[in-house]
């Protein structure tokens, strides 16, 4: 059988443990009071980005880093168009390179999209 010295011993103990936990529920209280508003916003960052549609005008690329007039160039002997940038154009002489502000010209002019060259097709 315990003494009471034990007893008083246990009971302390229990007292200081309980004193504890009031700052342990403040404490898990406030982590999960942020992490709830941190989600919330971050669930309407998503919904205010989607109601947002981006689109790029082929107007907005009138010109390009070359200085030469036009958003796709083609060649002479070619059969298909291309960003200025893609690897491809860049090999095409300067004499030989044809160069169009729209791809509705490229295509009226009887040029294809090329297949090699992302965001084209």
């Amino acid at each position: 059988m315990p003494s009471i010295k034990e007893k008083l011993e246990k009971s302390k103990s229990l007292m200081e443990s309980l004193q504890k936990w009031p700052i342990f529920v403040v404490v898990s209280l406030f982590m999960l009071t942020i992490l709830l508003i941190g989600s919330v916003r971050l669930v309407n960052l998503f919904n205010v980005q989607r109601m947002f549609n981006v689109s790029i005008a082929e107007e907005a690329f009138s010109t390009n880093l070359s200085g030469k007039e036009g958003s796709y160039v083609a060649s002479k002997n070619g059969g298909s168009y291309y960003f200025p940038w893609c690897g491809i154009a860049e090999r095409i002489k300067d004499k030989n390179k044809v160069w169009f502000a729209t791809r509705s010209a490229a295509e009226k002019s009887g040029y294809k999209p090329s297949l090699n060259c992302h965001g084209l097709n």
